[in-house]
């Protein structure tokens, strides 16, 4: 994955581009520590995933076909707010804005920062691979760049698939995470009927 810079400090390619400033580390990398720089950490993980995804995703459309934004109107880049739903366990791609507590919110892809009501650690959505898959890379955002209408539909078959995209999507963009394929073979032994992290994101 490589990631670009745009808007200053804010990490970005073509296609997306993250709100919140990301300082590099003194080697003028976006490799940090999710404990040191949490929300640092979080910006580019989304970012990462994202473009993992739609890479991935990408090659099996037909170029001439792929639209060039992601949306009819307004900015080509898709904003990433990766912390910008406060004590809120969630995280959601909205393609329109709408008003929310009197206030209007932005199209783009938000996430959620909340404390566990149990350990009382912050939990930061963004810092989930399962979630940004989910959400963007290539999940519901992605789908609604190759069919914008079906966010429109009130068939709940149309929603339902869009779930489940998103869903499958968040699976294989964590089979695309050299981590994540070290603990299923650790865990599995080779055999994939065996209890693993991706069954459980199937679950």
């Amino acid at each position: 994955v490589t990631l670009g810079v745009s808007r200053g400090d804010k990490p970005g390619t073509k296609d997306y581009v993250v709100t919140d400033s990301v300082k590099p580390d003194a080697n003028g990398e976006y490799v940090l520590d999710p404990k040191k720089d949490p929300t640092g950490f979080g910006s580019v993980n989304v970012l990462a995933n994202l473009q993992t995804g739609f890479d991935a995703f990408l090659p099996y459309c037909d170029a001439d076909k792929t639209p060039k934004t992601w949306w009819n109107h307004g900015p080509q880049q898709l904003d990433i707010y990766a912390f910008d739903r406060k004590d809120e366990p969630n995280a959601f791609f909205n393609p329109m804005p709408f008003l929310d507590h009197g206030h209007i919110v932005k199209p783009g892809t938000r996430f959620g920062v909340f404390t566990d009501p149990l350990t009382k650690e912050t939990i930061y959505a963004a810092h989930s691979g399962e979630v940004t898959g989910h959400e963007g890379g290539p999940g519901h955002a992605t789908l609604h760049r190759f069919r914008p209408n079906y966010m429109r539909s009130a068939a709940p078959e149309v929603r339902a698939y869009h779930e489940a995209f998103g869903d499958v999507s968040a699976m294989l963009t964590q089979l695309k995470n050299p981590g994540v394929l070290d603990a299923v073979a650790r865990q599995t032994g080779g055999d994939l009927s065996k209890h693993s992290v991706i069954s459980d994101l199937g679950e």
